[in-house]
């Protein structure tokens, strides 16, 4: 978890903010379902829905910005 914060704070100088959060989104998401399939921690309904709208977010959010970058080339 260290190393993906670190990672995403060395990259934050030449990253716009929106992709900062969905980045930080990710891991949180990570982190959670890491935490399930390691250690066997329950997850509840409420935080399985989380997890599925914050992944589908993040697959749009890329979508759309790559969609956006190869309108621009």
């Amino acid at each position: 978890m260290h190393i993906t914060s670190c990672l995403l704070a060395a990259d934050a100088p030449c990253t716009p903010a929106d992709r900062y959060n969905v980045l930080g989104h990710f891991k949180l998401c990570t982190v959670i379902v890491g935490g399930f399939l390691v250690f066997q921690d329950p997850l509840n309904f409420n935080q399985g829905v989380g997890i599925a709208v914050a992944l589908v977010g993040i697959f749009v959010y890329t979508y759309f910005k790559f969609k956006l970058q190869l309108q621009r080339i």
